[in-house]
């Protein structure tokens, strides 16, 4: 499992800022969108330089969910398993 400490300055400075005003709006919704598309795809990379992931040597599925585990709709079960 991964902790924002071993993800770079430089990826999680991608994280874009919530937008107060106009959020509803298609285009900003699109923006934020693609936004928090480039840093999920940016920690995702990070954690596969990392030595010994995972996601190195098998980038599957069940790996990514290992090694971030909020993506996991039943995350909180996933959590009680691991520890």
């Amino acid at each position: 499992m991964v902790s924002l400490k071993q993800i770079p300055e430089n990826v999680l400075a991608l994280f874009p800022k919530k937008k107060l005003v106009g959020s509803t709006i298609p285009r900003v919704a699109e923006e934020r969108r693609i936004q928090l598309q480039q840093y999920l795809r940016g920690v995702i990379e990070a954690i596969r330089k990392r030595p010994l992931s995972p996601l190195l040597t098998s980038p599957t599925k069940e790996n990514l969910l290992i090694e971030i585990p909020f993506l996991n709709p039943d995350h909180e079960e996933v959590i009680k398993i691991l520890f």
